[in-house]
C-alpha cells in the first residue's frame, strides 16, 4: 500500500459519521459479534476514574499480572488466588467475560524455581497448570495457555523458544499444556498467545513461519488449540495493512479453522513529531488499520487493549520518551481519536458481517 493510499484511507476514516454518544467499545464490539476488553489490575479497581472507564467500556477483563505464576505462587506451595478472584468478581459483577492470562510464560516463573532441576521444574509447572485450571474451570472465556513460545533467533529447527519449560518438559510441552487445560476446563477457548507477528522484516517473517509450523503441529496432533492471540504492541509508524506477508499469514491461520484475537493492543505514539492532536491522529490510524486488517484477513473474535487509559500504560515507563498516548482513553478517562477509530473499526466488521450474511 503506497503512502498516498494510506493518506487517503486515513482521511476516509476520519470523515465517517460520528458514533452515537451512548456507544461503548463493548457495545460496538457486541454489534459485530465480537468482544472488547482491556487488561486491568487490582490497583485499577481502586482508582475511581479507571474503574468507571472499565465498567463503561469493557465486555472482558484480562488480568494484567495477577494470574501469572510468580504472582500466584511466590513461595513454593503457597498459592495466592485472592488478587485474581477480586478481578474475576469485578468482571462477573458487571457482566464481563474473564480471560486466563497466562498459565505458562517463560518470564513469569517463580524465583524459588531459579536453578531447579528439570524434574522439579516439570513437577511444579504441571502442578501449577492443574491448580489454575481446576480453580477457574467454567469461569474463563479464553485461556492464553502458553505465552510467547516461539523465538526463531534461539536457533532451534522447530522455532521454539529456549526456556525452562522446553528444557524440563521437552518440545511437546505446548501440546501438553493445551491438553491438560482442555481436560479440566471444557468450556473455555484455548489460545496460543504470541508477540511480534505484525511487524515487517525477516525476523518477523521467520517468527510467522515458525508459529504456523507450531499451529500445524498442534492441529495435526489433535491438540485443542482454538485461537491464535496477536499481542499487537505497535508503533504509530506501523501499518499492518501494508504488510502482505502478515495478511497472507492471517489467511493461513484462517485456513486451519482457527480464530484470531487481538489480545494486548496498544500503539506507541512517542515516535510522532507534532502536537497532541497530531499524535492522537497517528495513533488512531494504526488502531483502525490493525483492527480492519485482522478482521478482513482472519477470523477475528475480539480485541483486548493492554489497559484502557493512558493513566496506567506500560508504555509510560519507557525512559527519555515523549508521551505515548497509546490507549483509547486519555489519563483523565476522556475518549480520544483512538477510541473512535477502534469503535469504527469494530463497526466496519459488523457491516462486513451483515453484507456477507455472516454473524461471526
Amino acid at each position: 500500500m503506497s503512502s498516498a493510499d494510506n493518506l487517503a484511507r486515513s482521511d476516509r476514516l476520519r470523515k465517517r459519521p460520528p458514533l452515537a454518544p451512548s456507544t461503548s467499545l463493548a457495545s460496538a464490539a457486541a454489534q459485530a459479534g465480537l468482544i472488547y476488553g482491556a487488561a486491568a489490575s487490582n490497583a485499577d479497581l481502586q482508582d475511581e476514574v479507571l474503574r468507571a472507564a472499565l465498567v463503561r467500556e469493557c465486555g472482558a477483563i484480562t488480568p494484567e499480572f495477577e494470574m501469572k505464576w510468580d504472582a500466584i505462587e511466590p513461595a513454593q506451595g503457597e498459592r495466592r488466588f485472592g488478587a485474581t478472584d477480586r478481578l474475576l468478581d469485578f468482571a462477573w459483577s458487571h457482566g464481563m467475560a474473564f480471560r486466563g492470562h497466562t498459565p505458562w510464560w517463560h518470564l513469569s516463573t517463580p524465583r524459588w524455581l531459579d536453578g531447579a532441576e528439570a524434574k522439579d521444574f516439570a513437577k511444579a509447572a504441571r502442578s501449577h497448570l492443574i491448580a489454575m485450571a481446576e480453580r477457574y474451570a467454567g469461569r474463563i472465556h479464553s485461556w492464553d495457555v502458553v505465552n510467547e513460545a516461539v523465538e526463531p533467533a534461539d536457533g532451534r529447527s522447530d522455532g521454539l523458544r529456549r526456556s525452562a519449560f522446553l528444557a524440563a518438559l521437552g518440545p511437546g510441552y505446548v501440546a501438553e499444556a493445551f491438553g491438560t487445560i482442555a481436560e479440566i476446563d471444557q468450556t473455555a477457548l484455548l489460545v496460543l498467545n504470541e508477540m511480534g507477528l505484525e511487524y515487517e522484516g525477516p525476523a518477523a517473517q521467520a517468527k510467522r513461519r515458525s508459529v504456523l509450523r507450531l499451529l500445524e503441529s498442534l492441529v495435526g496432533s489433535g491438540a485443542p488449540v482454538g485461537c491464535l492471540g496477536l499481542q499487537c504492541h505497535l508503533s504509530a509508524s506501523d501499518r499492518p495493512s501494508a504488510n502482505a506477508e502478515f495478511r497472507e499469514f492471517l489467511g493461513e491461520v484462517r485456513a486451519m479453522a482457527l480464530k484470531v484475537m487481538i489480545t494486548e493492543l496498544d500503539v506507541d505514539g512517542a515516535v510522532v513529531r507534532g502536537d497532541r492532536a497530531v499524535v492522537d491522529r497517528a495513533v488512531a490510524d494504526v488502531y483502525a488499520d490493525v483492527v480492519e486488517t485482522v478482521a478482513a484477513e482472519g477470523d477475528l473474535i475480539g480485541v483486548v487493549t493492554w489497559g484502557v487509559s493512558d493513566a496506567k500504560s506500560w508504555l509510560n515507563d519507557r525512559e527519555n520518551r515523549r508521551a505515548p498516548r497509546g490507549l483509547p482513553l486519555d489519563a483523565s478517562g476522556r475518549r480520544k481519536a483512538s477510541w473512535r477509530a477502534l469503535a469504527r473499526g469494530l463497526a466496519t466488521r459488523a457491516r462486513r458481517g451483515a453484507d456477507s450474511g455472516s454473524g461471526g
